[in-house]
C-alpha cells in the first residue's frame, strides 16, 4: 500500500472506490481519504494506526451529490457517512414514507440489520442531503471487527446507545408537540448538527419541505406555512439555496415553551443527542 501526503494528513491511495464512482447520475468521483478524516468519526477515534489502515482499505467508499438515493446494494453491510448528510427513511404498510434519521459525519447505519440477521425484515433507503462521502463494509468484515477490537465494539454499542436516546425524545415530541413545534426540534437538530455560531445556523442546501414533513410526520403543506411563520417572525430566511436559522436561542424558548404546555418538563439533550 502506497501514501502520499497533503500536508501533515496521509493520504491513503489506493482506496477501493465503487467502480461506478463518477459515471453514474448522482454519484461523484471519489475524493482522497485521509487519516484525519477517518479518526475524525467517532467510532474510529480510538483504533490503532494500523487498524484505521486496514479498516480503510476493507471499506469500499461511495461519493454522491446531494439529492441521490443510494442504491440498496451500496447500503448493505454496515455504512458509515464521512462527510456530508444522509436522510434514512422507511415505509409504512400503507407506502407511506416515513423519515426517521438524519445521519451525519461519524454516525453509521446498517449494525441492526447485521445483527439481527434473518429477523430484520424492516427495508431502509438512504437519500444523501449534502454531498457525501459513505464509507461500506462487508459484513463479514464488520463482525470481524466486533470479534476482534473492544474498542471499536464499545464505541458501536455508546453510538446505538445515543441513537435509542434520540428515537426515545423524537417519540416524545410526537406525543406531547403541535407540529410547529416538532418543526423547531427538528431544525435545532439539524442547527446543531452543522453547528451553532453567533446563535445562528447555515442549513445548507436548505431541507426539502417534504423531507421535513415526513421527518416530523405532517405533509409538505404545513411545513411550508410553519416555515413562513419563521421567516415573518424573524427567526429564519433564505439565502441562496440555504436556509438561515437566525436566533437559535429563541427558537430554542420556543421549544422549551412547547414541552412545558404538553406537560413535560424538558432537559436539553447534550449536543451529541441533538444530532438526528
Amino acid at each position: 500500500m502506497t501514501t502520499t501526503t497533503a500536508g501533515d494528513s496521509p493520504i491513503l491511495e489506493p482506496l477501493r472506490a465503487s467502480p461506478e464512482a463518477g459515471e453514474a447520475p448522482g454519484r461523484l468521483a471519489r475524493p482522497p481519504v485521509s487519516l484525519q478524516t477517518l479518526r475524525s468519526v467517532t467510532l474510529f477515534q480510538d483504533l490503532s494506526a494500523e487498524r484505521l489502515q486496514a479498516l480503510a482499505q476493507a471499506c469500499t467508499w461511495h461519493a454522491y451529490e446531494a439529492g441521490y438515493t443510494i442504491p440498496a446494494s451500496y447500503t448493505a453491510g454496515f455504512c458509515v457517512v464521512a462527510t456530508g448528510r444522509v436522510l434514512i427513511t422507511t415505509y409504512e404498510e400503507s407506502g407511506r414514507e416515513v423519515a426517521f434519521q438524519v445521519m451525519g459525519p461519524g454516525d453509521c447505519f446498517g449494525a441492526v440489520a447485521i445483527l439481527l440477521g434473518p429477523d430484520y425484515d424492516e427495508s431502509v433507503e438512504a437519500v444523501t442531503m449534502q454531498p457525501s462521502l459513505v464509507a461500506q463494509l462487508e459484513t463479514e468484515s464488520f463482525l470481524a471487527m466486533l470479534r476482534e477490537d473492544p474498542a471499536f465494539a464499545m464505541a458501536l454499542l455508546q453510538n446505538m446507545a445515543h441513537a435509542v436516546r434520540r428515537f426515545s425524545q423524537r417519540i416524545v415530541e410526537l406525543s406531547t408537540l403541535t407540529v410547529r413545534g416538532r418543526l423547531h426540534a427538528a431544525l435545532l437538530r439539524m442547527a446543531h448538527r452543522v453547528g451553532v455560531q453567533a446563535n445562528q445556523a447555515r442549513l445548507e442546501p436548505s431541507p426539502r419541505h417534504q423531507v421535513l414533513a415526513n421527518y416530523i410526520g405532517t405533509n409538505r403543506e404545513q411545513v411550508t406555512r410553519e416555515l413562513s411563520w419563521l421567516q415573518r417572525q424573524g427567526l429564519a430566511a433564505k439565502d441562496g439555496k440555504a436556509l438561515l436559522l437566525l436566533d437559535i436561542v429563541r427558537l430554542q424558548a420556543l421549544v422549551d415553551s412547547g414541552r412545558l404546555k404538553g406537560c413535560l418538563l424538558y432537559t436539553s439533550p447534550s449536543p451529541r443527542d441533538q444530532r438526528g
